[in-house]
């Protein structure tokens, strides 16, 4: 009986670990690329930045673009799930969601830097770009005057916007208050889905 409760105690220290490890593989892969160009980090130094050995690290991710994609996918699923519709409804409900997300960023703000600005990560954009196209298609309602424009140009013009203004807001240091973002977001938000007048 002793065995299995140390088995079971030993199998959540290590299922404890994984989160942990990944954790700091991440962390020190985006201290990384706020240094350095991706194509000049090496794994190796990822492993002597996170504390761990080089076979830790490929235990985890088959190599450092495998760590790029899932460090790019957690950040922004991270973030387009914080502003998916919950109950609330219109203009308000769209602004604290878009608030929500707003203050998620702020929170990941050294990876959607790094991300965002890296050299040898230029594909970061037209991903985020491309991941809101697809987010706003499959659940932005188009009406008004709008419903005369073909959804597809509608949700590029509106995604490449909006990363166009978090680009900015990032390399802004985020200075500009993230309540007033959301509302003016928020109310561009409304104009193109025919809600305001």
């Amino acid at each position: 009986m002793t065995g299995e409760t140390n088995g079971r105690k030993e199998g959540t220290n290590v299922d404890r670990r994984i989160p942990r490890t990944r954790e700091a593989i991440g962390g020190a892969f985006i201290a990384l690329l706020a240094e350095k160009s991706f194509k000049q980090i090496t794994v190796n130094e990822i492993a002597e930045r996170a504390n761990v050995n080089r076979a830790t690290v490929y235990s985890h991710y088959q190599d450092k673009y495998d760590l790029l994609e899932r460090c790019a996918e957690e950040g922004l699923e991270r973030v387009f799930r914080s502003c998916m519709p919950q109950a609330e409804t219109g203009q308000n409900g769209l602004e604290a969601r878009l608030l929500v997300a707003l203050r998620d960023l702020q929170t990941q703000k050294a990876a959607f830097s790094a991300l965002l600005t890296n050299e040898g990560v230029p594909a970061f954009r037209e991903r985020m770009s491309e991941t809101m196209r697809r987010q706003l298609g499959e659940r932005m309602p188009i009406r008004g005057e709008n419903a005369k424009i073909g959804k597809e140009v509608l949700t590029r013009f509106l995604s490449s916007a909006i990363v166009g203004v978090l680009e900015w807001w990032i390399a802004e240091h985020m200075a500009y208050p993230e309540e007033r973002l959301a509302s003016e977001l928020a109310a561009l938000f409304g104009r193109h889905e025919g809600t305001s007048s």
